[in-house]
């Protein structure tokens, strides 16, 4: 295995690059995960709001101004909790085959041999 020496201290640049690769690859899944279930966390925080304010307090009661909508109020829940699970579990094999060389290898494997 070859070194290279930077500074005082002696690295492997093979193996500093696959740990650069594979943190990339987690924060791309991370944010995957946070942009996708983000519109449910936005579902949540605006029902804790409405649930907790009463119209004696000159507030609205459920539901309140951000569900009086009849589309917020009757499909709001179905997109936020089953459509963004949904399409963050559609992009995650995307995600596999843009960044990883063995999984494209072998889907592309696989593909071909369906296709004979």
């Amino acid at each position: 295995r070859k070194f290279v020496q930077e500074g005082r201290r002696m690295r492997r640049p093979l193996v500093d690059a696959a740990k650069r690769q594979a943190s990339w690859t987690i924060l791309i899944f991370t944010l995957t995960y946070l942009i996708f279930n983000l519109p449910h966390c936005i579902n949540m925080i605006l029902w804790m709001i409405t649930m907790n304010r009463t119209v004696e307090e000159g507030y609205y009661s459920y539901p309140g101004p951000f569900y009086d909508n009849k589309f917020m109020y009757a499909y709001s829940w179905n997109i936020t909790e089953v459509l963004s699970c949904g399409l963050n579990s559609a992009c995650n094999p995307l995600v596999y085959y843009c960044r990883m060389s063995a999984y494209r290898k072998w889907l592309n494997g696989q593909v071909r041999e369906v296709g004979k």
